[in-house]
């Protein structure tokens, strides 16, 4: 399974025969890059033998890393929302429900209905959190988004329950849009089993469910899963990284930016509306004011109050924006802590396999087969094992050998599935970005076009007046030219 290479083996061999450091091999180790990554140099100081081994087998075992297997695993069972595709839900009808149990406290549930397969249930936000956790849990191999936390203050504020209404119908639409997690009969459950008491039981149920501990327990929709490693998928997952970090940042800078624009045209909103207050009061005549005056700062309030509306509608549709902006980062962090669980597999894996090739090249040398540990048959050229260090590397402590291998296929999984399911999320925050800003230019285009329409009017009126206004003016002239 594992073969050492002439050259390599070469090198550990003019070591042990030798105890002088040797500065040319040295300097290459230091100077050598590791998938495109510069090893740093070490403060020069004399290394044992044991540390000069050490750098070159890990050197073999990162360039002799490649694997592209499929393995079996388990298969997940489908629902009827197994074939469902463009899923339309939709999040509304917020309602405060009051408990009646002595330490027990309101809270808000909220109506979630799929139309594909007509199901109408009610859910709080413990529900939602309590499927992203058992989905995290049991989904190893995926990429479950964050939700918003929990909020300390007011949850029954209207901003606050408008955030969760589209940060929860986001976070459904993405897991129905994963072929694995939209089979799963618990996602099913959660858009399916109507009554409070029988959901909470299937709850209790699911969480009584351990997580996959090898290969073998992971779910796919066919039983099989890749494992690949390769140098293109490692500069893959390193350029992952770099734009989940990247992206990151700049959702965090937008949804910043837009919080300002959002709290600076609400505020101009609440003051053209008290603005329009103002003038309303002076039209009502009270000051003694020329009715053709009053109906001048009418029309004037009318047309404030029209703008302060919509300057609130613009301010709403900022704020889904900035909501959606914050989705889009916590996606990208999910992204970057899985990529940190493909890192931590892959380290687990090269340090097994440094340990392992130390203890077979120990044993290769001190030439006590019996401390092997593998079934000697009568195939096997016993004179040959001693001297061939090559096959011996293949039939040595088979135990420890099967179970570095499978600590390389779980590495070559999550490097894999790392991939897969950053392909699937960038096009589903490309997809939903086209629909932010085709909803931004469309309800823009109707604010142009209100604005224009109520302006058009008010121009009218007051052209209107003001023609009145000189006829009357030329009226009174000729009245006072009689007298």
């Amino acid at each position: 399974m594992i073969i050492e290479k002439n050259n390599e083996v070469n090198e550990i061999e003019k070591i042990n025969e030798s105890n002088e450091p040797i500065k040319e091999e040295e300097k290459k180790i230091e100077e050598k890059t590791l998938e495109n990554e510069t090893i740093t140099k070490e403060e020069t100081k004399e290394e044992t033998k044991e540390e000069k081994i050490e750098k070159l087998i890990a050197k073999k075992v990162l360039k002799d890393t490649p694997i592209n297997t499929k393995f079996s695993c388990a298969t997940i069972e489908s629902t009827p929302l197994s074939s469902v595709n463009n899923p339309k839900i939709s999040v509304d009808s917020p309602i405060k429900v009051e408990s009646s149990g002595i330490f027990s406290k309101p809270y808000t549930t909220y109506q979630i209905q799929l139309e594909q397969i007509n199901s109408k249930v009610r859910r709080r936000f413990s529900d939602f959190d309590w499927l992203q956790n058992i989905l995290s849990y049991l989904f190893v191999g995926n990429i479950i988004p964050r939700l918003s936390k929990q909020n300390v203050g007011d949850k029954f504020n209207d901003d606050l329950i408008n955030k969760r209404i589209l940060d929860m119908k986001m976070f459904l639409e993405y897991i129905v849009a994963d072929p694995l997690l939209k089979s799963s009969q618990i996602v099913y459950d959660f858009f399916t089993v109507e009554k409070d008491y029988e959901f909470n039981n299937k709850k209790n149920a699911y969480d009584k469910i351990k997580k996959p501990i090898n290969l073998l327990q992971v779910k796919s929709l066919d039983g099989k899963d890749s494992s690949i490693i390769n140098t293109e998928n490692d500069n893959i997952a390193i350029k992952i990284k770099y734009n989940s970090e990247l992206m990151i940042t700049l959702f965090n800078n937008i949804s910043e930016k837009i919080e300002i624009i959002y709290e600076n045209l609400k505020n101009v909103s609440i003051n053209m509306n008290e603005v329009s207050e103002l003038l309303h009061k002076i039209s009502t005549n009270e000051f003694g004011l020329e009715k053709k005056v009053c109906n001048s700062y009418q029309s004037f309030s009318e047309h404030m109050k029209i703008y302060s509306d919509l300057i609130k509608n613009q301010s709403d549709l900022f704020s889904k924006f900035r909501d959606k902006m914050k989705f889009f980062r916590r996606e990208y962090t999910s992204i970057k802590d899985f990529q940190s669980i493909v890192e931590l597999n892959k380290l687990n894996y090269l340090k097994a396999e440094e340990k392992l090739l130390l203890k077979k090249n120990n044993l290769f040398n001190k030439g006590d087969i019996t401390k092997w540990e593998m079934k000697i048959d009568s195939n096997l050229n016993i004179t040959e094992l001693k001297t061939n260090k090559e096959l011996a590397f293949t039939k040595m402590i088979p135990k420890e050998t099967e179970s570095v291998y499978q600590s390389k296929l779980v590495y070559g999984y999550y490097n894999n599935r790392l991939i897969n399911q950053y392909k699937m999320i960038k096009k589903l925050i490309c997809d939903s970005n086209l629909l932010i800003f085709k909803d931004y230019f469309e309800k823009q285009n109707n604010f142009i076009e209100d604005f224009n329409l109520n302006v058009g009017k008010n121009i009218s009126t007051i052209n209107e007046d003001l023609k009145n206004n000189e006829n009357n003016s030329q009226n009174e002239e000729k009245n006072i030219e009689l007298i």
